[in-house]
C-alpha cells in the first residue's frame, strides 16, 4: 500500500506544467489544489551589508488536473510569503513580501519535488528611495525586485493515497535578478516538515481566498465625537458582495483611530501622501504583517481626486485611501473600496498597458468593477473569472477544502462588455 501510495504522490507531481491563473469557471471533478501553509521560519537574508536573520512565513499552492486520460499534471499556482525587516546599508527594509510571478516546471526526482519560479520581492525601503510610479489618478504603483530560483521539497511516504496526509519538508533558495534599489540580494529558507491540504476533485478551482484588511479613522482627539470613517460599514458590505464573486473574502479588523485632525480634510495630493506615510505598519502581535490598511478621511479636495486612491497595490504595502463623502454624491459611489481593493490585489484599470507591464501587476477586465470612474459616476459591480484568476498579493491566502463559492458576472473582455462612458 505504501509504495501504491508514493507512486500516486509521484504521478501527481511528476508532469511539468507552466504556471498560469486559475480560473472561476474551472470546477470539474479532474482539478483540485494541494495547499502547504508554512509556518513561521527563519531564513537567511543575503543584503548589501551581510547576511541578516528574518522571520518568513506563508503559503504554497500546487493545482492537480487529470486529464481526460488519465494524465496527471501539476503546476505551482501561487507562492506567497511575509518576512521580516533586515538591516541595509541603506536602513531596515520593513516587513518583505515575496509573490509569484511566473511558474516554471515541477520536476520529480527521487522523491524530490523541484519547481523553477521568478518572484516579485517588494519591501518598504524601496518606497521610502524610489517613491511610486502613477499609472492613473487612483494608481500609485510600487517599483519592485525580480528574483528567480526555485523551490525543493522531499515527500514522505504517506499512510494511503489521500494527499491531505502526505507530509513535505521545503528549501527555497532564490536570488536577485533584477534590481531598482538592491539592498536584497538573495534568500535562504528551509521549512519543515507540514502536512498538505487539498480539495477533493470537484471543489472549486481557485479555492476560497482571504485578505486582512485594516480600516485606519483619524479625529481631531478623544473629546471628536465625528470621527472619519462614517462610510465604512456602506463601503465594506459593497466589496465583500463584489468580491465574493470572484471567491475572495476579507477579514475586516477593528478600526484603529488616530489623533491626526490634520488628516480628517486632504487638500492635495502632497497632504495625502502624508497621511500614506503616517499609518504604521499594520503589525501582528508577533511584529508580522497582517494585512493592508485602508484609510478614511471625511472629505478631500483638490483637481485629481477621485474620492479613492491605492498605493502599492499587488504589494504586501498595500495602502488604500477613500473619502466618507462618496456615500453622498448623487447617485453615491459605493463601489469605490471594492474598485481600490482591486488595485490592491494588483489589477490594473482595463487597457492600462504600462500598469500591466509591470512586475507584480495584472490585467483587470473591460465592463467590471475595475472600470476607472471619478467622482461623476460609480464604478460597476460586476466581476469576471479573469478578474478572479489574476489576484496576487502576498498577503492573500487560501481557505482550501470548500465545495463551492459564488460565480463571477461574466468572463473577460469580451463578455463583460464596454467600461461606463
Amino acid at each position: 500500500m505504501l509504495q501504491k501510495a508514493m507512486f500516486v504522490i509521484l504521478m501527481v507531481l511528476a508532469v511539468a506544467v507552466a504556471g498560469q491563473p486559475v480560473l472561476v469557471g474551472q470546477t470539474t471533478s479532474s482539478t483540485r489544489l494541494l495547499v502547504v501553509d508554512l509556518p513561521e521560519t527563519a531564513a537567511r537574508v543575503l543584503t548589501d551589508s551581510g547576511t541578516q536573520i528574518s522571520r518568513f512565513k506563508g503559503q504554497i499552492v500546487f493545482q492537480q488536473t487529470i486529464g481526460s486520460i488519465g494524465v496527471v499534471s501539476t503546476k505551482l499556482d501561487a507562492f506567497n510569503f511575509v518576512g521580516t525587516s533586515v538591516a541595509t546599508r541603506r536602513g531596515q527594509t520593513g516587513p518583505l513580501g515575496v509573490s509569484l510571478r511566473r511558474a516554471g516546471s515541477v520536476q520529480i526526482s527521487g522523491g524530490t519535488v523541484r519547481a523553477g519560479t521568478e518572484l516579485v520581492v517588494h519591501y518598504r525601503l524601496i518606497d521610502k528611495l524610489k517613491g511610486f510610479k502613477r499609472f492613473a489618478s487612483d494608481d500609485f504603483s510600487a517599483f519592485t525586485e525580480r528574483f528567480t530560483g526555485t523551490y525543493e521539497a522531499t515527500l514522505s511516504q504517506a499512510s494511503n493515497t489521500d494527499l491531505t496526509s502526505t507530509l513535505i519538508g521545503g528549501r527555497s533558495r532564490f536570488v536577485l535578478t533584477d534590481a531598482v534599489v538592491g539592498a536584497v540580494l538573495g534568500v535562504n529558507v528551509d521549512f519543515p516538515v507540514v502536512p498538505i491540504q487539498s480539495t477533493s476533485p470537484g471543489a472549486c478551482a481557485p479555492g476560497l481566498r482571504r485578505l486582512t484588511v485594516q480600516p485606519v479613522y483619524f479625529r481631531e482627539g478623544p473629546e471628536d465625537a465625528a470621527p472619519t470613517g462614517r462610510s465604512f460599514e456602506v463601503l465594506r458590505n459593497q466589496a465583500a458582495a463584489i468580491w465574493s464573486k470572484a471567491c475572495v473574502t476579507f477579514e475586516f479588523l477593528e478600526p484603529v483611530i488616530y489623533d491626526r485632525g490634520d488628516f480628517k480634510e486632504i487638500g492635495s495630493s502632497e497632504e495625502l501622501l502624508d497621511a500614506v506615510n503616517f499609518v504604521p505598519e499594520v503589525l501582528g502581535q508577533d511584529g508580522g504583517l497582517v494585512g493592508i490598511a485602508v484609510l478614511f478621511v471625511t472629505h478631500a479636495d483638490f483637481d485629481d481626486w477621485d474620492g479613492g486612491r491605492t498605493y502599492q497595490g499587488g504589494t504586501e504595502h498595500a495602502r488604500i485611501v477613500v473619502s466618507d463623502d462618496n456615500i453622498d454624491l448623487i447617485p453615491a459611489s459605493n463601489n469605490v473600496l471594492a474598485h481600490e481593493i482591486g488595485h490592491a490585489l494588483s489589477l490594473c484599470h482595463p487597457g492600462d498597458l504600462d500598469c500591466i507591464a509591470e512586475a507584480g501587476r495584472n490585467r483587470g477586465t473591460r465592463g467590471t468593477v475595475m472600470c476607472p470612474s471619478g467622482l461623476e459616476a460609480d464604478n460597476p459591480d460586476v466581476q469576471s473569472e479573469n478578474n478572479a484568476g489574476n489576484v496576487s498579493n502576498p498577503l492573500v491566502l487560501r481557505l482550501a477544502l470548500i465545495r463551492c463559492c459564488n460565480r463571477t458576472d461574466c468572463t473577460n473582455n469580451v463578455d463583460c462588455g464596454p467600461c461606463p462612458d
